[in-house]
């Protein structure tokens, strides 16, 4: 994510916001008034999640006139498979503005089981959940925790967010999510920290007629889910942290193309703003080849990489894993195109820093916006001409440049 949009500026900030990190301050992106009293308590590591089977359902006008509200709200269904590293009887995950109706387990140690979980405590202020089994799990039992419950679709940009966009007198509404730093607790929930890695196969109900977008592409053309909706299931992901899950729900037109090394790519946003977009649409096509180039030793993570724009987006981008949200006021803005294309660099780059290379906790953050605009510089004075080198970060990381190429690039 790239909260400072000019280079020098974005290059000075991460410098002194690296000092700020290391003394351990850091700025969630959260509602303040959830987060003012937001007391950070680690998780247990008694377990580990390995994958999650993540169903949600979106509502959209004309089924709820209301949406934007911020007591709106939607259900959804997950189940998680879970590894036991300890012995214990205690499941704690986070949770934020989630009410569980329902919660079981399915399955352990390969045998399907039924056995319901009505022992639950919430710790509103750590933003906590905690499930009680009746026995203890050995270490390295594995077992499948299935619970239902109720999310909001929020009025800001936190979780899982209304950002509608006006084309004449026409009000459109766009769903779409936003976690970084720690918000995915909002809309499912889940082990909320980056060093938790665990793959994701999603599937959305939707009204008929909006488009529905994750970070990997559809498994099956969509299937009809009860008169007027669709059901839209997705591709599992890669282990990735819960941060970089994403979902959108939408009705932008979009552009597409295949890059010379096979990356399906796209814009999604107002037809006004693709008609003059065509140039920085062939940019990025070129610009992944550039990258899975300069960084071949570690394969592109991805076959297609999604953008789309939001009008209430909390900063400039955000590099969801296959799925970039771009700032309304910075997409395809023909007027500052250098911005743009600094902005599409940055969040590509961050696919493999951040992306396949994560930083253990949020304390370390500056690892993962550091490098990322240390190679951001690079690349664009490599292909825009643009002398960045020079300017702060690139001071702070170039005796990285040799032993990360040595190291994570070669694994």
């Amino acid at each position: 994510m790239l909260k400072c949009t000019c280079p020098l500026q974005t290059s000075t900030m991460l410098v002194f916001g690296g000092l700020l990190l290391l003394l351990g301050i850091f700025a969630f992106n959260s509602s303040a008034t959830d987060e003012d009293a937001l007391i950070i308590i680690p998780l247990p590591r008694a377990l580990q999640p390995t994958s999650y089977e993540l169903s949600v359902e979106v509502l959209l006008p004309p089924f709820d006139a209301g949406i934007g509200n911020v007591t709106f709200q939607n259900n959804g269904v997950v189940t998680i498979e879970l590894k036991a590293i300890e012995e214990t009887d205690k499941i704690v995950l986070n949770a934020a503005n989630i009410s569980i109706t329902r919660c079981r387990l399915v399955n352990i140690n390969g045998k399907d089981a039924s056995t319901e979980l009505t022992n639950i405590t919430y710790d509103v202020p750590s933003q906590l959940v905690t499930i009680m089994s009746p026995f203890k799990f050995a270490i390295n039992d594995t077992f499948q925790l299935a619970i239902d419950y109720s999310f909001v679709i929020r009025n800001d940009s936190c979780g899982m967010f209304n950002t509608p966009y006006q084309e004449g007198n026409v009000t459109h509404n766009v769903v779409q999510t936003d976690f970084e730093a720690i918000n995915a607790r909002r809309l499912v929930p889940c082990f909320d920290d980056p060093s938790f890695r665990s793959k994701w196969t999603v599937e959305v109900k939707a009204p008929i007629g909006y488009t529905v977008l994750s970070n990997t592409e559809k498994a099956s053309d969509p299937n009809p889910a009860g008169p007027g909706f669709t059901l839209t299931r997705f591709n599992p992901t890669p282990p990735i942290p819960s941060y970089l899950l994403a979902i959108a729900v939408h009705d932008y037109p979009y552009l597409e193309n295949v890059t010379s090394t096979g990356i399906l790519y796209r814009f999604y946003g107002q037809q006004s703003k693709l008609d003059v977009c065509s140039e920085a649409f062939e940019f990025t096509g070129r610009l992944i080849d550039h990258l899975i180039e300069r960084f071949k030793v570690v394969k592109f993570p991805s076959t297609k990489v999604d953008f789309i724009e939001t009008e209430r987006h909390p900063s400039g981008g955000m590099e969801n894993f296959g799925l970039i949200t771009l700032n309304a006021k910075i997409f395809c803005n023909v007027t500052d195109m250098p911005r743009f294309k600094n902005i599409i660099i940055h969040e590509l780059i961050h696919q493999w820093f951040g992306n396949i290379v994560t930083m253990k906790d949020w304390s370390n953050a500056i690892m993962n916006e550091g490098l990322t605009e240390y190679y951001t510089e690079l690349v664009v004075k490599e292909l825009l001409g643009l002398c960045l080198v020079g300017t702060p970060s690139y001071y702070l990381w170039k005796y990285v440049e040799i032993p990360l190429e040595a190291t994570y690039m070669t694994k």
